[in-house]
């Protein structure tokens, strides 16, 4: 079974590694705008304390976007865990449902792409 939790300063090495093994860097692009993903604020997944998916996203205003989701332990729910975890923060503070990334990979997934092949 896996555990959500929020992100953590200790966790900063790892998300960089993660997202510079799976993106080819940190730096992510949405919406026009450059992020440093690993400096994001985000959600982990953890299988036996092992690190198994990760979620980071922005708050801009009354919006939360989701911008990376990664998930190595696949169809056990971890990604759509990870979803409900930044719904439920986001619903928290009063704000809409922040799917608009999860809506493009799901596009990219049946169109045969990879999160690579995103400008």
């Amino acid at each position: 079974m896996y555990h959500i939790r929020k992100t953590q300063e200790k966790d900063r090495v790892w998300i960089r590694d993660l997202l510079q093994k799976e993106w080819g860097s940190s730096l992510v692009v949405s919406k026009g705008v450059l992020y440093h993903a690993d400096s994001l604020p985000g959600f982990l997944a953890e299988i036996n304390g092992n690190r198994q998916g990760l979620l980071t996203y922005h708050i801009s205003g009354n919006e939360y976007e989701i911008v990376t989701l990664n998930s190595h332990a696949e169809r056990q729910g971890i990604g759509s865990a990870l979803i409900d975890a930044v719904r439920c923060e986001a619903s928290n503070v009063g704000v809409q449902s922040p799917l608009a990334y999860y809506k493009q990979m799901t596009m990219l997934v049946q169109s045969g792409l990879s999160k690579k092949d995103l400008p």
